[in-house]
């Protein structure tokens, strides 16, 4: 196994984020920031935040493409694919800067609106993946798997198709291997799920197979999009089909009015506050929907005058890509809290990545520490183009 990568991962950590050795209070927010994965302890930190908000938030383009990943693709080592896919799991983050939110965001709004938008295709190629913690007896380790993919949208028949490559779950870490062994190397693994982001095919027990068989061929199955409907494949807090995505309006009262249409029945119950529900229909929009410019810019003008947003510079994703996070503290259903973060190149205004940083250990994120990223949609390109892409394989 090739290890170099996560060495080298190990030996740039500061020593004052050495798993073993006490954090001091003053540190918190710079952990944060920097959002190292850890994954053994149970210490809770306070969370600075305007309201309580509720449910960790499901990425649209998770949620608009539907693809469940079924988890018996050809074996890997544990931890090979972050090299294979380039996710740094153990260092995601730097000392970030607080910024006015205002400014910012009004701004991004501004260069949204220079952005090209032609062409019959929407093309997104993204990454997603998250880790669960698990736990053998006094073991404690992390698994972390998900998908590679690419979705376009057709403008002209409205569908929506595009391959995906799943990602197996493997221990996240050479140290969470060490400690996976430790415990007899068990398989499947006995996880705490609390609020999963991606259908992973949970066992009995809460149990998740990991690392595949070598003599399973990867697969991939399409199935029914969460919160999505028939001929409805895009999510903004309600199912929508393209035509509406591209008729939103492009004022930022009446896209919040827009939006706030889906704030009823289950999606109401989810949220705790209309600001959450906002956050996360804006995520889409600012990310990776095919929208206009203008309506993009229009959602970070909206975003602008939410309650509890904060905006963060000098921001790195599990890419290394560094940019501008808008972020936003929510609770999970089941406790603990966590900042979700929307990651924006402020040059282009285009969107980097949605994330979810552990912030109160307890609850959903029982079994991480301050700073774990639990959940990340790395957004590696976006385009409108003529192109035709492969024939369609789902809609």
């Amino acid at each position: 196994m090739n290890h170099d990568v996560m060495q080298r991962l190990a030996d740039a950590r500061p020593a004052h984020l050495d798993p073993d050795r006490p954090v001091a209070p003053g540190t918190r927010t710079a952990e944060l920031q920097r959002a190292m994965l850890e994954t053994t302890g149970t210490t809770a930190v306070p969370a600075a935040r305007r309201r309580s908000l509720v449910r960790p938030a499901w990425g649209m383009l998770a949620a608009a493409t539907a693809v469940a990943v079924v988890v018996v693709a050809t074996a890997s080592e544990p931890g090979s694919h972050q090299q294979a896919y380039n996710w740094h799991l153990g260092t995601a983050g730097g000392q970030a800067d607080r910024l006015s939110a205002s400014h910012v965001l009004l701004a991004a709004a501004q260069t949204a609106l220079r952005e090209p938008a032609e062409g019959r295709y929407w093309r997104v190629d993204y990454d997603l993946w998250q880790q669960l913690a698990a736990r053998n007896g006094d073991d404690k380790y992390a698994v972390a798997g998900g998908y590679r993919a690419t979705d376009w949208s057709d403008t002209k028949t409205g569908t929506l198709h595009g391959p995906a490559e799943p990602v197996p779950y493997a221990p996240a870490t050479e140290a969470d291997e060490a400690a996976w062994k430790q415990a007899g190397s068990p398989n499947p693994v006995p996880v705490h799920k609390g609020v999963p982001y991606l259908p992973v095919g949970f066992e009995a027990g809460d149990k998740l197979r990991i690392l595949g068989d070598p003599a399973d061929a990867a697969r991939v199955e399409r199935v029914s999009r969460p919160g999505s409907a028939p001929g409805k494949p895009y999510v903004i807090g309600r199912a929508v089909d393209l035509s509406e995505l591209q008729a939103l309006p492009t004022d930022p009262d009446k896209l919040k009015a827009n939006l706030l249409t889906g704030y009823t029945g289950r999606a109401k119950r989810l949220s705790a506050s209309r600001e959450e529900f906002l956050f996360d229909a804006a995520q889409g929009l600012t990310l990776d929907l095919p929208v206009k410019p203008a309506v993009r810019a229009a959602a970070f003008r909206m975003l602008a005058e939410l309650d509890g947003i904060t905006v963060l510079d000098h921001v790195t994703d599990v890419s290394g890509r560094t940019g501008t996070a808008v972020t936003i503290n929510k609770e999970g259903r089941g406790g603990g809290t966590a900042q979700h973060r929307i990651i924006f190149d402020q040059a282009t205004s285009r969107g980097l990545t949605a994330d979810t940083v552990v912030v109160e250990p307890t609850g959903d994120y029982v079994g991480f520490k301050p700073g774990a990223i639990v959940f990340s949609q790395v957004v590696r390109e976006t385009e409108w183009t003529d192109e035709k892409p492969a024939e369609a394989t789902g809609s």
